[in-house]
């Protein structure tokens, strides 16, 4: 059986954001060095400069409307059951 105490779920959160760090770093380096190897002018030089001056937005356009509104209910059906349970347990 594991027990979890809260020096573990701090570990554990360290280690997740990390991880996020270590890839978003991963991500704009390739990036980077992908620009330099591709044609100026070209369609994916385009693309890759807008990755690069706006890393947020590509989230917006990586899926189109449907499925980002059929994730984002998934996501909140999700918090509800979570909170739910949370409270279930609690009380």
């Amino acid at each position: 059986m594991i027990i979890l105490t809260q020096k573990h779920s701090e570990d554990f959160g360290f280690l997740c954001m990390y991880a996020i760090s270590v890839i978003n770093l991963l991500f704009i380096v390739g990036s980077w060095i992908i620009t330099k190897l591709v044609p100026r002018n070209s369609r994916l030089d385009e693309t890759l400069h807008f990755l690069l001056d706006h890393p947020r937005r590509c989230f917006v356009y990586l899926f189109p409307s449907y499925q980002t509104w059929f994730l984002l209910t998934i996501l909140a059906i999700m918090k509800y059951a979570h909170l739910m349970t949370i409270f279930t347990i609690t009380f």
